[in-house]
C-alpha cells in the first residue's frame, strides 16, 4: 500500500490458538510498520494521516512574550495554556496572565508534587527547539518567587532529557548565587551582591563552538572553555535544544529569545556510529540495542589498537560517544593525514558528550582518524558543522554518493544493462542484547560494514 493508505486502519481479525489449556496470538509487523493489538471492539473510522511535508528546523532567531496576539482569542485556552513547542521534562510549565501580561510560569509547587517516575528531582525543566542547534544563545526575563533556596535558569545545548538537568545553564536564586552549570554539575560560581530576584531580571548563555559564556542583565558572568579548561576537565556538549530551569515554586519567565551566533553555523548535521561515512579498523563491537540515551540506540566499542575514520564534509567535526566518570580512553587524532595529538585523554563521562572535536576547518570533504592507544572507547555519532540545510539529514558526501550512483545506474539502463549492485556495502557484527538471550525473536535491520584491510 502507498504509504499511509492504511493508517490506523482494521486490516485483520486475529483468533488465538489452543495448546495444552493455553491460548497463544501469532502477529506478523512489516519492516518499518507500526501494528496495534487491541481486545476492544470500536467503530472504525478514518483518522488522519500525518503530514508528508519535509521535516525542517525551527529558524532562529525565535522569540516568545506568550502573547500570541495574531492567534484567536481561545488559542491558549483550547490548549490547556500550555506555550508553543515547550516540553515539560519535569514540572509543569503553563501560561498565565498576571497583572495583564501573559508569562510562563512554572505551577507545581512543594505541596503539590507527586512520585515521579523514575525517582525524584530536584528541578522542574522544560526544553524546545532542535537536537541540531548548536552556536546560538538564549535569553529571558525571570522573576522569581519569594521562597527560600528558590532558583531558576536558562541553558541551551540540552540533549539528554531523561537527566532533567542537561546542557549548559544559568541559575540564580534568591540568594545571589549563580551558577553555570554543565548538565547536574557548576563549573563557574559566584555570589552577588544586593541583588534582588524578586524583580524582572535578564538572563542570557550563549555557545560559540567550546566557548560558553553566562549574562546577567547585559553584564558578563563568566566564560568557560567547554573542550579544555584544566581546572574542571569534562567533555563538551556540541549541540541540543534551548531550556528552561526552575525550582518547585511559581516563578516566572517572560521575553524568551533564541539568537543565532554570527559568523558560526548555527545547526549541526548529526551522523550515526552505524552510518557510511565510518569504517572501523580492529576489533570493534557494535550494538544496534543500546541505550535509549543513544543517538539512534547504537555504539560501537573498541580497545587498544582499534582504529576509526570518519569521513566528512563541512567546517568541523565532533565525535560524541559515552563513558564512565573518570576512566577514559587515551587515544590519537589525525586529519586528512597530519597528526592533531598524539595522545588524548578521553573526558566523556556520560552519554552524548564529544570525546573529539575539531573546529575552525575550511569547508569541504575531510577525514578524522582516531585510533586507540590505550583503555576502551565508545563512539555513539559524529555532528558536523556546515551551513546546509539539516532537513537533508544526510551529509554532503553520503548525497553526492547516492546521486553518482543514480546517474550511473541511468547511465547503464540507456545502454540495456542492469544497474550495477553498489559497492560501499559493509558488514558489521552486531550485537542485538538481551532480548536475543532469552530467546525472543528480533528482526533487527543492518546496515553493512566491512573493516579496512
Amino acid at each position: 500500500l502507498p504509504i499511509y493508505d492504511n493508517y490506523f486502519k482494521k486490516t485483520d481479525t486475529i483468533s488465538p490458538v489452543e495448546k495444552d489449556g493455553t491460548y497463544t496470538y501469532d502477529i506478523t509487523v512489516k519492516p518499518y510498520s507500526m501494528v496495534t493489538v487491541s481486545t476492544l471492539k470500536l467503530e472504525e473510522k478514518d483518522y488522519p494521516a500525518p503530514d508528508e511535508s519535509e521535516r525542517t528546523v525551527l529558524p532562529l532567531p525565535y522569540e516568545d512574550d506568550f502573547e500570541y496576539a495574531d492567534y484567536d482569542s481561545d488559542y491558549l485556552s483550547s490548549r490547556g495554556y500550555a506555550p508553543r513547542y515547550t516540553a515539560d521534562e519535569a514540572g509543569a510549565f503553563e501560561v498565565e496572565n498576571i497583572e495583564g501580561n501573559n508569562v510562563l510560569v512554572q505551577k507545581i509547587t512543594p505541596e503539590l508534587r507527586a512520585n515521579e517516575w523514575g525517582g525524584t528531582f530536584n528541578t522542574a525543566s522544560t526544553n524546545f527547539g532542535d537536537d541540531a542547534w548548536s552556536n546560538y544563545s538564549i535569553s529571558a526575563s525571570v522573576k522569581l518567587e519569594d521562597a527560600e533556596d528558590n532558583f531558576a535558569g536558562v541553558g541551551l545545548r540540552y540533549n539528554l532529557g531523561s537527566n532533567i538537568e542537561s546542557g549548559y545553564w544559568l541559575r540564580v536564586g534568591t540568594n545571589g548565587k549563580w551558577y553555570l552549570n554543565r548538565n547536574d554539575r557548576p563549573v563557574k560560581s559566584g555570589e552577588l551582591e544586593d541583588f534582588d530576584g524578586t524583580a524582572w531580571n535578564d538572563l542570557k548563555v550563549e555557545a560559540n563552538e567550546n566557548i560558553i559564556r553566562a549574562y546577567l542583565n547585559g553584564e558578563l558572568l563568566c566564560e568557560y572553555d567547554g573542550g579544555s579548561d584544566e581546572k574542571t576537565p569534562t567533555a563538551q556538549l556540541s549541540a541540543g535544544r534551548a531550556a528552561l530551569f526552575s525550582e518547585y515554586h511559581r516563578n516566572m519567565f517572560d521575553n524568551i529569545k533564541i539568537e543565532p551566533i554570527e559568523g558560526a553555523d548555527t545547526n549541526i548535521v548529526r551522523l550515526d556510529n552505524t552510518d557510511d561515512e565510518f569504517e572501523y579498523t580492529g576489533d570493534w563491537s557494535h550494538s544496534t540495542m543500546d541505550s535509549f540515551k543513544n543517538y539512534k540506540r547504537t555504539a560501537s566499542t573498541g580497545g587498544e589498537g582499534c582504529e576509526v575514520s570518519v569521513k566528512f564534509f563541512g567546517k568541523g567535526i565532533a565525535l560524541t560517544g559515552y563513558g564512565k566518570r573518570r576512566v577514559g580512553a587515551v587515544f590519537s587524532a589525525e586529519l586528512d593525514g597530519e597528526v592533531l595529538d598524539e595522545r588524548v585523554q578521553c573526558k566523556v563521562e556520560g552519554n552524548r558528550e564529544c570525546v573529539y572535536t575539531v573546529y575552525g576547518l575550511e569547508e569541504g570533504e575531510h577525514t578524522l582518524t582516531i585510533k586507540v592507544i590505550e583503555g576502551e572507547l565508545t563512539l555513539d555519532s559524529a555532528e558536523i558543522s556546515d551551513t546546509y540545510e539539516i532537513k537533508q539529514m544526510k551529509s554532503q558526501a553520503i548525497l553526492e554518493a547516492e546521486q553518482q550512483a543514480a546517474a550511473q545506474a541511468e547511465k547503464e539502463s540507456a545502454k540495456g544493462k542492469s544497474p550495477s549492485k553498489s559497492k560501499t556495502s559493509k558488514a558489521i557484527p552486531i550485537a542485538i542484547g538481551a532480548a536475543a538471550a532469552a530467546g525472543i525473536a528480533a528482526a533487527v535491520a543492518v546496515r553493512a560494514k566491512k573493516k579496512k584491510k
